[in-house]
Order: structure tokens, then C-alpha cells, then sequence
């Protein structure tokens, strides 16, 4: 609030002037905006798109409860940069710094405007960008509104993709529109407040008129949502029963040099034949299933019976029939999401110079969905989960006016967040007959879910149980001194957070991958290439891999922030204004509460330490140090947690993993100048005074660093939670009796030494000991003309630098160059930290650099007219886009320039408009049927155009066996648009958008 002079009249009004004279680049969304704009879920995010400089990877609707995402980038910064306010309080889950605590309703919004660029010193948390929301209150007329918003199906049209889906045979459609079913109804109501008044004396009934407001919107919605595009590949009915007679490929024949393919008109190729079950001699084809007991291959290419598992026969019940081509099976499961908000506000003036007011904002938020939260199981009614959101939010404000030249402002607010999710689906071990003896390595799995199951086909699987629980108390004070031309403002916020989280998914259920390996035929000891089906594999249930976490770790953090700032406006002149102001933000390393961090830090790291590896003399698949007993390979010096930091006991940084950053100064200065000339080519450009502002600025903004992280690095770090993988090895073949190929690991305990030569353990989340607070410069230069009545143009150059950006990566990553040294078997033996496997570390390496040219047009007319246009031109250069998504590890860590491109969120060209007519006609006819029937009336709309994601160097998330799931760049080899581009694909039954060999 600036302070006037003691008569001076504060206007709230629902249509603020479009020509704004302060120095920082904002843009407003007026409450009439915000109610009448056509929006298809209701939701105020959407509204974000409309205005310049704006980069949105919203899905078609924004979503409420737990998948209220904000993946928006102002200004070519990350998605979780950005700060959402409400009523001056933090809106925002610090665990991934884009989930709304929060989202308000758009009958309970006053207005929002998006502070861009070069904002003062009062606004602090983020540099992306601030979105601040003001509530509605109440006022002395008693108001009030009933509305009902409804979607169905029967509307619309189908899908791109399902559209794609071949008809069946007699023309009938196999992908439907998805069904959907959208009801939001709800309501406000406001005005003055009045109670009996029991105190002794004065009128009887207490008058809140002038005095107390109230506020009060509920809003429910009830959805049930069919998802598009649920096509999974599944067995056919010959191949349930054992039967891969029609899986049967190409003739196999043996090369000269002692391979095998199907080139068998190769000179020297002779035909490969061998005993089958019946005593038949047989020419082996692709696909031939090898009994493993006596290495024959099953007549007629049949399982029987007898050798299938008993356990993989009661898991066959999570598979449908195909019903899309020979492997395909297309579904339209249908998700549900139920959710309801309560607001009340109540305002209330003690006199003219001293008022409070507290709001409560309540979501519930309830909702079923299909694949299972975070699991993505598409198996029909498996791994489905219901998941229960509720929010609150509490804020109390009081503002008070000591003086003519002094106001003070105190702000509390209390926010929660609880997320529990559990499963629903049949993805429990006791619904399928015998999956309860399928034995596990470590015997916690508290929901008895399914083990994922991986073949060829959609895997089987299951989530664990959920929960989140988010608490943050922050403490506000803002006091405003005007002296002279001066307004001062000093303050700040200290903010106590907390949260609690398990890890959920599946990981401690264990997971069976299944290959051809297991069910292939050897010539000799040379295996057939191209034999075995892994489908057979888990038939036979011999598995090829099995991995497993110790446990579902609960964390518990605690954390804040404390920040001040000092602000001066100053007015040079009347039209001359000079914000100088700097900000001192500190964020808290988070701890917790049982000292359960821990991270691998180089500096501790010891080589002679580490395993002696290779060990001349050691079969592969032996251990070199496990739980029973340490052989004497070298266990005088073994350290199964080499370089691991744990907090509260060798941590250089006592119960934290990373140091305090206590120099995040972040200065701000800004210049909003009017131009006055009165004729001449300077009015021709500016106008006459008043009708232009230039507006320039520069500033350094600090960003928290989102919580997630830390908590993987409990979540994937040993030894608090130490994860097993195993392969299965001649000798000892993966088994649902037997999980480990480990002769010396012991089920139920931790291995925690290391695999000659095939596996060391690896770390899944450790932080950088030299973690910094993530930086953003921002500067620009724009104006802001008024070229007629009501209508004003704004075009500004935005350029924003950010670094020390958090980034995943492999710091124990394999180069090619050793891996065809050592050989593949070997890999762990090349790696630059011996005794670990991968280890993903987030450090703060990584940068980005945007230049946009930022353009709206706003025309405003008195008699219902409001039309307002942006053009953003821009791009945005990047080495990671985001946080810790895996796309983003890099393909080569050694190199990290090579991964310096347009960032995944860039969209040079986007433009919108947004308009809103209210049709004259019968408005205020006499004739009352003709007003109620066919007058109030009005078109609204929204267009959106904008370009594609950057298409110059294509990225996607691949695993290789050396280094982990990464972002690798695919080599092109042929042109995509050939080959098998537009044919059929078997799995799916769909054709191809292009050649997938072509990469």
C-alpha cells in the first residue's frame, strides 16, 4: 500500500488502468477476465497462455488436487521458478517447486497479475516470474451466485490418435471417444456481516456494515474421465497356453565364423537342427523354445503343461485377450477425479486506519487413477490406485496506518498438504493364484503388491502405499515510510517448512525382467542368436534379472528460508520514477530428522579403499565382500560405503549434505520514465503526456531449490536404503524360488560389498558437496503507449542468465572407449570411483540464456468490449531443461557444451488472443421476456497459436548397459519418411508415424 495524505481514498476496482507507470514488466488479468474467458476446466492457470513472454507444457485442461501442475516458463526460465502468491502467502510444494498447495477458484479471484520482469526487492522466493492472486471480500451489498459448468462426451469429437486406430472387420470403431463426464457447480455469497450482540449495552443486533465483510465460495466438481490411447501389448491365447508354434520365425543356420543368422545362403552356412522333445531332428527357426533342462527344443515349439510355472500360470490373469491385431489390446479406462473448495474471508476494519482480515482455504480432493500414481502400469484394473488430497490454507493480514507517512503491514499464514494414495487395483500377490510363493529378497512389501513382471509384452506390476505431509508457517512484515518523494519499504518473511514422504512405487516388491536367454538353445556352450522368447522365459519362470529395494524409506525435513529486503521508490520527478531496492535471501539446507541423509561425496572417496578389481582368479558372479563373511580377497581395506557422507556423523556439513549459502544478495534497480512532449516528432511517437511510459530495469533473483532431490538421496542411497540387482549366470539362473544369482547373498539382508565383474552398487541421488543457490539475472527495456482511447500497445526486450541451475548426472559414468577396453562384462572395472555402480548426482552446472521480444495489445471499451492480444518472439538456450527429469543427463558428462541447445520448453513464436463481447440486443429492453429470454448475452474466446518444441537435435531418455537411463541424441541412418513408415505395426496394430529403424 503507498501512503497518501490523510484524506486520501483507497478505489478497489475490477478494472484497473491499462497504462501502468511502475518500472516492473507486469501483466494484469482483471476478475471480469478471469470469470467470463472461456475456459474448459475452470481453472485460472489456463489464463497464464494470454500474456507475452509466457512458455506453457500445460496438457489440454490444467488439473486440480494432486496433479495441479503450474508447468508454465516466464521468460525462458525453469517451470519451477515461478512464485505463486495468494493474498500475499506462498502457494507452492517446495518438494517439486510447480504443485500448487492450492488452487483458487475462479469465481474466488478478485484479479492476478504476473510480475515478468525486473520486479522490486519485495518480491523474493523465485526468479521466474511472480503470479499474485487476490481474493475476493466482501462488501457492504449482499451478493451472491449459482452456477453449473457441464462436459460429456456426447459433444465431442475423437482424438488424432484414436482416429488412427483400425476399424474391425465389420467397420465398427475399436478406439471410441473417451467417455467423460464433467459436473462443476457451485457458488458464493457475500456481504456485510450481522450477529445478535450479547454484550451489555448498544443496539442488539451487531451491524457489520462499514465495519465486517464476509466472503464465503464453495465450488465441487465431479469427474470421471476416460484416458485416450490405452494400448497394450499382451500374449495371444496359443501363447498363455504355452504354444509358440505361431511364433516361429526364419530358418537359423551357423556362419564360419561361429555365429548364427538367418542369412543362410551365406557361402559356408549350414543349417542349424537339433533333437527335439519327441525325438525328431528339427531345423531351428527364430523364436525356437530350448527346455532347460537337457537344451532340446520343445516339439512343435510347445511348452507343455507340466513345465510351465505354477506361479506364472496365476499371473496370466492380468493379461486381457488382444482384441487389436495379433498382439494389440485397446481399452478406454476411465480415471476419476472429485474434488471440492471451500473459501471463507472475512474482513474487517477496526477504524479507518487499522484492519484484518483471514481467509481459509480448503481443498478435498479425491481421485481413482487407472495406470496406478507414479507406477504407469497399463494393464487394465492392476495397478489402479485412489488417491485422497486434502489442502488447507490459513492466512490472517493486518494492515495498520500509524501516521500519514507510516503503514505497516503483518502477514501470517499456516498452509498444509497431505497426499495418501493406495491401491485398489488387482495388483496384490493374494489376487492370483500362487503369486504369494513368488519369494522376494527382503521380506518388506507392506501392501503385498505384485512384483513388475517384464517381458515382451505390457508389464505386470503394482505401487506401494503413498504419503506426503507439508507444513509451512511464514511469518511477513512489509512498513512503508513515504518521505518526500521517497517510499521507503522495508521487511521480510521467515518461512519453517516441513515435509514427510515415502518413496511409494514398487521398488521394494522387487521386479523379474525376462528375456530369450532363459529358454534358448546352445551349441555347445555357444548360444543359438536368435532362439528363446522371453514370454517363454517367464512360462518356465527363469528370469534373466532381478533387482530390489531394501525397503520404502519415509523421510521427515525440516527447512525455511529467512529473507529481507529494503526498498526505495523514488519520484525524481512527476515523471520520473527510480526503484532502488536489494533483497538478502537465505535458504535453509534441509535436515532430517533422524539424520537419514546421506550423499557420496568425492572428497571422501578413498581409493585404496575401494575393491581390487579385476581379481585374478575370481569366477564372475562371486562376491568379494558380502553379508556372510568377507573372503580375503582384500577385506583389510574394503569400504563397501566408500565417499559415503552421512549426516550427523561424517558429513563435512554437520546434519546437512551441502554447505550454507549465506551471500545471496540480490540487488534490483528499475526506471519507469513518462514523456512529456507537447508536439514535434516526440508526441507524434509518445503522445501527449501521460499516454507512454518507458520502463528499464536489471536485478539478480535467487531460486529455492526444490526438496525432491534431497529426499532421493535418502530414497536411492546406501546404506540407508540399499537396492540388490541380480543376473542370472550359468551356474545359478533367477528364479520366482530364488531372486538372487548370489550364492553368498543372504535374502533379507543387505549386500554390501560388490559383484566381480558384473554389478557394484550404485547411488540413485546423490547432491553435489559444492551445491549453490541457483542464480538469475534479468534485464529489459520496453514501453507502453496508449494509441487510443482504451487501447494500449506494450512491446519490451526481455533478456534473462541464469546459473548455477540444478542438473542430474552420472559423475561414475563409462566412456565408450572403456567399454570396448574392458569388454562389457567388465564395466564396473573402468569406472572413475571403483566399488560403485552409476551414481546420479544433482550439482548446480547447469545454465540457461533466453532473448524474447515481448508484444500485447489491450483494448478496454466501457460498454463490454475487452480484446487483448500478445506476440512473444524468443528463444531459450539450455544443457538441461529441468531439474532431475532423466532426459536431461547428459549423454556425455565430459562434455557438457555438446548439450547446450533450445531448451525443451522453447517456443520461438506464440501468439494468443483473448476477447470479450457482451451482446447489446435486449438488455435493457422494456418488454421483461424479451430481457430475460434474449438479452445479457455475450462471445468470449481464447486462440492460441504457437510453435513446436525445437526440433534440431532430437533427445530422447534411453538405458544403455553401461551408464543408465540418460538423454541420448538418436543417429539418423536413413530417412524416417521411408522404410516402414505408414505400415502396420504388429504390437499395437497401428501404423508407424515413421521408420523406427531409420535411427
Amino acid at each position: 500500500m503507498e501512503v497518501g495524505d490523510a484524506s486520501a481514498v483507497v478505489t478497489v476496482t475490477d478494472e484497473p488502468p491499462l497504462l501502468q507507470d511502475s518500472s516492473t514488466g507486469q501483466a494484469l488479468v482483471s476478475g471480469n477476465q478471469v470469470t467470463e474467458l472461456p475456459l474448459n476446466n475452470r481453472n485460472f492457470i489456463r489464463l497464464l497462455e494470454t500474456i507475452p513472454g509466457v512458455s506453457s507444457s500445460l496438457d489440454d485442461e490444467s488439473n486440480f488436487g494432486l496433479t495441479s501442475r503450474a508447468d508454465v516458463s516466464i521468460n525462458g526460465l525453469r517451470r519451477n521458478a515461478v512464485n505463486y502468491l495468494v493474498d500475499g502467502v506462498s502457494n507452492t510444494d517446495v518438494g517439486s517447486n510447480i504443485t500448487l498447495l492450492s488452487t483458487p477458484t475462479v469465481d474466488s479471484i478478485q484479479e492476478f497479475k504476473v510480475l515478468s520482469s525486473n520486479y522490486t526487492a519485495e518480491i523474493g522466493r523465485s526468479g521466474g516470474g511472480a503470479v499474485i492472486i487476490s481474493t475476493r471480500g466482501g462488501g457492504n451489498d449482499f451478493h451472491g451466485s449459482l452456477y453449473e459448468f457441464n462436459r460429456n462426451d456426447y459433444f465431442n469429437a475423437n482424438t488424432f490418435f484414436n482416429n488412427r486406430v483400425p476399424r474391425r472387420a465389420d467397420g465398427s470403431i475399436v478406439a471410441t471417444v473417451p467417455k467423460l463426464r464433467y459436473n462443476n457447480f457451485g457458488g458464493t455469497i457475500s456481504g456485510p456481516i450481522y450477529f445478535l450482540n450479547f454484550g451489555e449495552g448498544g443496539p442488539t443486533i451487531y451491524n457489520g456494515k462499514n465495519k465486517t465483510f464476509f466472503f464465503f465460495s464453495e465450488e465441487v466438481r465431479r469427474i470421471k474421465r476416460g484416458t485416450t490411447d490405452a494400448s497394450v501389448s499382451v500374449p495371444t491365447a496359443l501363447e498363455r497356453q504355452g504354444n509358440f508354434s505361431e511364433t516361429l520365425g526364419l530358418p537359423i543356420c551357423s556362419q564360419t565364423n561361429n555365429t548364427f543368422s538367418t542369412n543362410c545362403t551365406a557361402a559356408g552356412a549350414a543349417p542349424v537342427t537339433a533333437i527335439d522333445t519327441a525325438g525328431n531332428t528339427i531345423a531351428i527357426r527364430q523364436n525356437q523354445v530350448f527346455r532347460p533342462t537337457d537344451n532340446r527344443p520343445y516339439a512343435g515349439n510347445i511348452v507343455p503343461f507340466g513345465d510351465i510355472d505354477p506361479r506364472s500360470l496365476g499371473l496370466l490373469a492380468a493379461f486381457p485377450l488382444p482384441n487389436v491385431g495379433r498382439y494389440g489390446f485397446t481399452y478406454s479406462p476411465v480415471d476419476i477425479n472429485n474434488t471440492r473448495q471451500e473459501v471463507v474471508r472475512i474482513d474487517h476494519n477496526f477504524n479507518a486506519n487499522h484492519k484484518i482480515f483471514g481467509r481459509f482455504t480448503q481443498d478435498t480432493s479425491s481421485t481413482q487413477e487407472s495406470f496406478g500414481l507414479f507406477n504407469n502400469i497399463v494393464l487394465p484394473n492392476v495397478s489402479t490406485t485412489d488417491t485422497n488430497v486434502p489442502g488447507r490454507v490459513f492466512a490472517v493480514s493486518y494492515t495498520g496506518i500509524f501516521s500519514n507517512s507510516l503503514v505497516n503491514e503483518l502477514t501470517y499464514n499456516y498452509s498444509t498438504n497431505t497426499i495418501s494414495s493406495q491401491l485398489v487395483g488387482r495388483g496384490r500377490r493374494s489376487q492370483y493364484e500362487n503369486a504369494a510363493n513368488i519369494r522376494e529378497f527382503f521380506p518388506e512389501n507392506p501392501a503385498g503388491s505384485l512384483p513388475t513382471i517384464a517381458t515382451r509384452f505390457s508389464s505386470i506390476g503394482a505401487t506401494q502405499g503413498y504419503s506426503i505431509e507439508y507444513g509451512n508457517s511464514t511469518f511477513r512484515d512489509v512498513l512503508t515510510w513515504n518521505r518526500g518523494n521517497h517510499t521507503l519499504k522495508f521487511g521480510g518473511e521467515l518461512a519453517f517448512e516441513f515435509k514427510n514422504e515415502n518413496l511409494g512405487g514398487n521398488t521394494a516388491a522387487g521386479s523379474f525382467g525376462f528375456n530369450a536367454i532363459q529358454s534358448q538353445g546352445l551349441a555347445g556352450t555357444t548360444a543359438v542368436t536368435g532362439t528363446g522368447d522371453s514370454f517363454a522365459s517367464f512360462l518356465l519362470g527363469r528370469a534373466n534379472t532381478y533387482s530390489e529395494s531394501q525397503f520404502d524409506p519415509r523421510v521427515r525435513l525440516r527447512f525455511g528460508r529467512r529473507e529481507f529486503f529494503v526498498q526505495d521508490t523514488w519520484k525524481i520527478r512527476p515523471n520520473v520514477t527510480l526503484d532502488l531496492g536489494v533483497r538478502y535471501q537465505y535458504f535453509a539446507p534441509p535436515v532430517e530428522v533422524n539424520d537419514f541423509f546421506v550423499s557420496f561425496d568425492p572428497a571422501l572417496y578413498r581409493l585404496p579403499n575401494a575393491p581390487l578389481l579385476p581379481v585374478a582368479g575370481v569366477p564372475a558372479g562371486t562376491s568379494i565382500c558380502a553379508n556372510v563373511a568377507c573372503s580375503s580377497l582384500n577385506t583389510a581395506v574394503l569400504n563397501p560405503f566408500n565417499g559415503i557422507a552421512r549426516a550427523g556423523v561424517n558429513s563435512r556439513f554437520g546434519r546437512s549434505i551441502i554447505p550454507r549459502d549465506k551471500n545471496n544478495f540480490s540487488p534490483r534497480v528499475g526506471l519507469a520514465y513518462q514523456p512529456e512532449f507537447e508536439n514535434g516528432i516526440g508526441n507524434f511517437i509518445f503522445g501527449n503526456p501521460g499516454q507512454s511510459v518507458i520502463r528499464l530495469g536489471y536485478g539478480f533473483y535467487y531460486d529455492q531449490a526444490l526438496i525432491g532431490i534431497f529426499e532421493n538421496a535418502t530414497f536411492f542411497t546406501p546404506p540407508i536404503n540399499t537396492s540388490i540387482a541380480f543376473t542370472s549366470t550359468a551356474a545359478n539362473v533367477i528364479t520366482f524360488s530364488n531372486p538372487s544369482s548370489d550364492p553368498l547373498a543372504i535374502p533379507g539382508q543387505p549386500v554390501i560389498g560388490v559383484t566381480y565383474p558384473a554389478r557394484s552398487l550404485g547411488i540413485g541421488g546423490a547432491i553435489a558437496p559444492d551445491f549453490k543457490t541457483p542464480e538469475t539475472q534479468v534485464w529489459s527495456i520496453g514501453i507502453q503507449r496508449e494509441v487510443f482511447k482504451n487501447a494500449v500497445i506494450d512491446v519490451s526486450y526481455v533478456g534473462t542468465k541464469a546459473d548455477f541451475l540444478i542438473r542430474p548426472t552420472n559423475i561414475n559414468f563409462v566412456t565408450p572407449a572403456d567399454v570396448l577396453r574392458v569388454g562389457s562384462a567388465n564395466i564396473n572395472t573402468a569406472r572413475p570411483y571403483l566399488g560403485w555402480g552409476d551414481i546420479l548426482y544433482y550439482e548446480t552446472s547447469a545454465i540457461s540464456r533466453y532473448h524474447g521480444l515481448l508484444s500485447s495489445f489491450n483494448y478496454r471499451l466501457a460498454r463490454g468490449f475487452t480484446f487483448t492480444a500478445a506476440y512473444t518472439f524468443s528463444k531459450t538456450l539450455t544443457d538441461s531443461t529441468n531439474d532431475r527429469d532423466a532426459i536431461d543427463r547428459p549423454q556425455n558428462p565430459y562434455n557438457l557444451r555438446a548439450e547446450y541447445a533450445e531448451a525443451r520448453t522453447s517456443r520461438p513464436h506464440i501468439f494468443s488472443a483473448s476477447y470479450v463481447y457482451e451482446i447489446p440486443f435486449f438488455r435493457k429492453s422494456e418488454n421483461t421476456l424479451a430481457r430475460l429470454l434474449l438479452g445479457g448475452y455475450q462471445v468470449s474466446g481464447i486462440t492460441q497459436i504457437e510453435s513446436g518444441a525445437p526440433v534440431p537435435r532430437v533427445v530422447i531418455s534411453a538405458t544403455d548397459q553401461a551408464n543408465g537411463t540418460r538423454g541420448i541424441y538418436p543417429n539418423v541412418v536413413s530417412d524416417p519418411r521411408g522404410g516402414l513408415a505408414g505400415t502396420i505395426d504388429p504390437i499395437s496394430g497401428l501404423p508407424f508415424i515413421f521408420d523406427p529403424l531409420a535411427f
